[in-house]
């Protein structure tokens, strides 16, 4: 298996394009390198890297793509803070339900819908 360590460049390229391009193309990637990267972009500056990051981490997703996800929920810019919560509802994964719980009872008032979504999801996942 070939390191994906000459992509590191893309990380910080200073056009957003790129970067939201790279984290959409990690998706298909392969390595170590591909889930710390879009863990890195999911708290990008700017919010379409973000949004494409959680995306990412929602079709590939590793032992640490929740917890990421869960963290940019919570500190995230509230349209990556969106992705993400889709995201989690997309996993299935019941360790999201605390923070989704919460976020549906008195969070964002953006958040708050999307997150409700994302426990019906995970919930119907569970049964």
């Amino acid at each position: 298996m070939r390191s994906a360590e000459p992509l590191q460049p893309f990380l910080r390229d200073p056009d957003a394009g790129v970067r939201q391009t790279f984290a959409s193309g990690l998706e298909q990637g392969t390595g170590v390198e591909r889930d710390a990267w879009l863990r890195e972009l999911l708290g990008d500056p700017c919010v379409a890297v973000g949004r494409a990051a959680a995306r990412s981490l929602a079709r590939r997703p590793d032992s640490h793509s929740v917890g990421a996800l869960l963290d940019a929920v919570s500190t995230g810019a509230p349209q990556v803070a969106a992705q993400a919560i889709e995201s989690l509802g997309s996993l299935g994964d019941a360790e999201a339900l605390p923070r989704l719980r919460a976020v549906a009872r008195g969070g964002d008032l953006t958040l708050r819908e999307p997150a409700a979504e994302a426990i019906r999801r995970i919930e119907e996942a569970q049964s």
